[in-house]
């Protein structure tokens, strides 16, 4: 394996035409990931409306009819105190209109407002909220959106570790290619129901992006791991902040949906030729031939030498069905298959035989009884959760710094863009653990902090704003670090299982996330801070446990995982199953005559 890893750093060294390439085209799945976010969020967002109906001696009309001149008191009417219940009047003998009184909006004897008048910032401006008239009793459909896309984003998570089973290149274009199809049709489908049926398929392009990293940190040297693992977030930045761009420019969703497939197809389209699968998977899942002419692929389209891969040792025995299947066919189409021949292909698995083999590769049984493992895919996920609750919590906010919610986007997801560069000069100068401890500790100490900062309320931006943004500012470079961090710490035989394992809780979490700031609002409004601040520093004091991957290669299994020195949790039989494997089998020999 040593050897596969040298060859793709001397081809990342060698090309950095290869590096950008593979970077950017592996980059765009997280800035569509973001478009389907904000994209959707602005698409929801409330605009200011009043029930465009008014009922006069019991008959009902459009507000559009009604002579406001004809109000008896007009000095203490307004239609905007309308909104979910429409006006009544009775005509006097003078012919004024006099409001009848409404005691409450739950009064039986109120009419209940079926069709709006909106007010745009932008005269012709039509969102997804004016569409489908997200008013009233139907005003929950607009975060339903939401929660159904971040449903298909969980849902999908289990069908990643297809990654480990199957590569890293098919699971990585399906899931992609699925993202896009449902953003397509999206544009042309009006039926509602068939909307949020498309959203939850549209959150199927989170595996897509999960996969990536480990996709990117196998086919990029360690040396440049941190540059290129944060230009890969520097996109889903490029999407945060254009998304805010994109629909304050174009005034109708469809046409926003119709953009945003426009520039993700110019990357995706080309994905079954340009993209490769990872060599280092290739052969630790044992196809060592194919790991071979993956690298020889790479070294020939990018016009360097390949003498040092044509020289590169493959074993026989891994290539051992292809060969039997060559042979197989050849002997059917010349001649009658010995004994031998014959007894081989009864002998081999079926189709459904070998995919079973495949999923059963995904979690080995052996892995579960490693100590050492269970450690760090534990404190990964919880290092997972901490940051991706405590950045949500903050991204969803419309009216997180200004009352424009275009605005805030705009402002939020350009804060994104120095994150990320001082992820990669932290990734590079200082490591990962100790660069994640600096930015968890006081992320999470000024969450708790931000409901004890005094700010008027006629204060747009204060202290109590600099210090929450200060505070998402600091998560999301622990964000960008930290995913980094798990890939590298993780073996390659069971990496996308185990990056995903962990990234279905964190999706769990981040579903969870709003019902829980309810329910902590209820009790106090500064207990939803001190819950994601001490979450922070709870998270930021477990890295001590962590070993340090800058500058090491990577573990290609369990065995060799740094630190962490604890006992295993081996069931007795599977015990025995390791021992097993750890005694060396006989050589195969003739048979004696």
């Amino acid at each position: 394996m040593s050897e596969v890893s040298h060859l793709t750093d001397q081809l990342s060294k060698a090309s950095w035409a290869y590096r950008w390439s593979v970077t950017v085209l592996l980059s765009y799945v997280t800035m569509k990931a973001a478009f389907d976010i904000f994209i959707l969020n602005l698409a929801t967002a409330n605009v200011p409306f009043h029930c465009a109906q008014a009922v006069i001696d019991n008959q009902t009309t459009e507000w559009g009819s009604v002579n406001v001149s004809e109000l008896a008191d007009t000095a203490n009417f307004s239609i905007l105190d309308y909104k979910c219940f429409a006006p009544q009047f009775a005509r006097e003998d003078n012919g004024r209109l006099a409001p009848i009184q409404v005691i409450n909006d739950s009064s039986a004897s109120n009419r209940p407002c079926t069709a709006w008048t909106y007010w745009p910032t932008e005269p012709g401006r039509r969102n997804m909220l004016m569409e489908y008239d997200f008013m009233c009793d139907r005003a929950y459909l607009a975060d339903r959106m939401q929660t159904i896309m971040q449903a298909g984003i969980f849902v999908s998570c289990c069908f990643a570790p297809l990654a480990d089973a199957f590569g890293r290149r098919l699971p990585f274009i399906l899931f992609a290619y699925i993202d896009l199809t449902s953003t397509i049709l999206v544009i042309f489908v009006r039926d509602l129901t068939a909307q949020m049926v498309l959203r939850f398929f549209m959150g199927f392009g989170s595996p897509a992006v999960l996969t990536g990293v480990a996709y990117l940190t196998e086919l990029i040297s360690e040396d440049y791991h941190g540059l290129h693992g944060n230009f890969y977030w520097i996109l889903w930045v490029v999407g945060y902040t254009t998304s805010g761009v994109i629909a304050y420019l174009v005034m109708e969703w469809r046409l926003q949906m119709v953009l945003v497939a426009a520039i993700i197809a110019t990357g995706y389209l080309s994905y079954p030729w340009s993209l490769i699968d990872s060599p280092k998977w290739l052969f630790a899942s044992g196809h060592q031939s194919a790991a071979k002419d993956s690298l020889l692929r790479l070294f020939r389209r990018h016009g360097l030498d390949t003498a040092t891969v044509e020289t590169m040792k493959v074993d026989e025995e891994s290539t051992e069905l292809k060969g039997e299947s060559e042979t197989l066919q050849s002997s059917q189409a010349n001649a009658e298959l010995d004994s031998d021949s014959k007894k081989r292909r009864r002998q081999q698995p079926s189709n459904f035989e070998l995919v079973r083999r495949q999923l059963s590769r995904l979690l080995p049984k052996e892995s579960l009884c490693q100590s050492k493992y269970l450690a760090v895919e534990a404190a990964f996920t919880v290092l997972f959760v901490a940051n991706a609750m405590s950045y949500f919590s903050s991204s969803f906010r419309r009216d997180f710094i200004t009352k424009n919610p275009y605005l805030n986007v705009v402002i939020s997801g350009a804060l994104e863009l120095p994150a990320a560069f001082l992820a990669w000069f932290l990734t590079d100068r200082c490591g990962r653990r100790i660069s994640n401890m600096l930015l968890l500790l006081p992320a999470g100490l000024l969450l708790i902090l931000v409901p004890f900062v005094p700010q008027p309320p006629d204060v747009t931006f204060g202290a109590k704003s600099a210090c929450a943004l200060l505070s998402k500012f600091l998560i999301t470079v622990s964000f960008c670090i930290v995913l980094i961090f798990g890939s590298e710490s993780l073996p390659t035989n069971i990496r996308a299982t185990s990056f995903i394992l962990a990234s279905q809780v964190m999706r769990l979490g981040q579903t969870l996330a709003p019902e829980l700031n309810g329910l902590l609002l209820n009790v106090n409004p500064a207990f939803p801070n001190f819950f994601y601040g001490g979450f922070c520093v709870a998270s930021g004091l477990l890295l001590i446990l962590l070993p340090e991957t800058h500058n090491r290669p990577m573990p290609d299994s369990i065995a060799d995982m740094a630190g962490l020195s604890l006992p295993d949790a081996c069931l007795p039989r599977a015990r025995r199953q390791l021992q097993l494997q750890s005694v060396e089998l006989p050589s195969r020999q003739s048979p004696t005559v």
